[in-house]
């Protein structure tokens, strides 16, 4: 990850890796540009906004270690959860708080998987 927005959006989490858990609201960043390698070798570069830039950092956090379930402090099951999202009571992709957990904390800018791989 070479950039990131300065906004955060919460998002409710789910995982195949949690599949009977449920879901933690975290905040990602609105937008993630990033630089990796192909298996060819070759460089690429790009940027994500919205749901994709939330996947992918969903799938960042796996590869620093871990889960939503490690970050998140609120909870709600998929069943509550949707009817709360169905009713407006609790908002979807909405702006998130400062005080809402980082997805990928603990993250670096400019820093590979690897990188984070020697740290834990």
């Amino acid at each position: 990850i070479t950039q990131v927005s300065s906004g955060r959006k919460n998002f409710w989490h789910g995982c195949l890796s949690a599949a009977d858990e449920k879901r933690g609201n975290v905040a990602t960043f609105e937008w993630i540009a990033y630089r990796c390698q192909n298996l060819d070798g070759s460089w690429r570069e790009g940027r994500l906004d919205g749901f994709a830039a939330v996947i992918f950092q969903h799938e960042f956090r796996h590869l620093m270690g871990g889960t939503y379930m490690d970050i998140a402090h609120h909870f709600e099951s998929k069943t509550d959860l949707d009817q709360k999202i169905q009713q407006g009571k609790l908002p979807f992709f909405g702006v998130a708080s400062d005080s809402l957990p980082l997805l990928i904390q603990g993250f670096e800018r400019d820093k590979t998987v690897d990188e984070f791989g020697l740290k834990r």
